[in-house]
């Protein structure tokens, strides 16, 4: 799936730069999105993330995109979630949920379908806390360094006001790895 990635944004990043001349009138962008996502937890060797199993989580994110091409952009953004938020009915028989938050960065990449619409990649670094909290005590935590990407359609209409809708993946470090839907709203200006 990594190996997939990285090919599609090389070969959108090939793309952008040979269409350069679409330059946009707007190249700013802020936008708001959602995701919900399924946890897989425990894979490196945290004890503390293996009590969260089978959980979904909840999280919104708020960024800022600078569009230097209809197809290249650069942005950064944060995003906070929880497990407990969507599993209301789940954590009344278990109190163990997760709250993670992270600032991103990293390059967008757009395959335009038309004036208005096409695809999407977003590639990201992210900076992330995360804690583990059962019976309303921290019983785990961690912080670092991951990686995250989402890839989508978005439609962006010539009022500057775009919504888009994606799969997720986020990872953050080697104990959690989040895959979902996401979808979003925007303004370009």
């Amino acid at each position: 799936m990594k190996k997939t990635v990285l090919i599609f944004a090389a070969s959108l990043g090939l793309y952008a730069l040979s269409s350069g001349a679409l330059a946009i009138d707007n190249p700013h962008r802020v936008g708001l999105s959602g995701g919900i996502a399924s946890l897989d937890l425990g894979r490196g060797d945290d004890d503390a993330t293996r009590e969260v199993l089978d959980l979904n989580a909840v999280h919104l994110s708020v960024n800022y995109d600078y569009l230097f091409t209809k197809s290249l952009g650069l942005g950064v953004g944060y995003l906070e979630g929880d497990s407990n938020d969507f599993t209301f009915f789940i954590s009344l028989y278990n109190d163990t949920r997760m709250e993670y938050d992270a600032l991103y960065f990293g390059p967008r990449f757009q395959l335009p379908l038309g004036e208005v619409n096409g695809l999407y990649l977003n590639v990201n670094i992210l900076d992330y806390n995360f804690d583990v909290i059962d019976n309303d005590q921290v019983i785990g935590s961690d912080d670092g360094t991951g990686y995250g990407a989402s890839f989508g359609w978005n439609l962006t209409l010539r009022n500057g006001i775009g919504v888009k809708v994606g799969y997720e993946i986020l990872n953050l470090g080697d104990d959690v790895e989040m895959k979902g839907i996401e979808a979003g709203v925007s303004y370009s200006f």
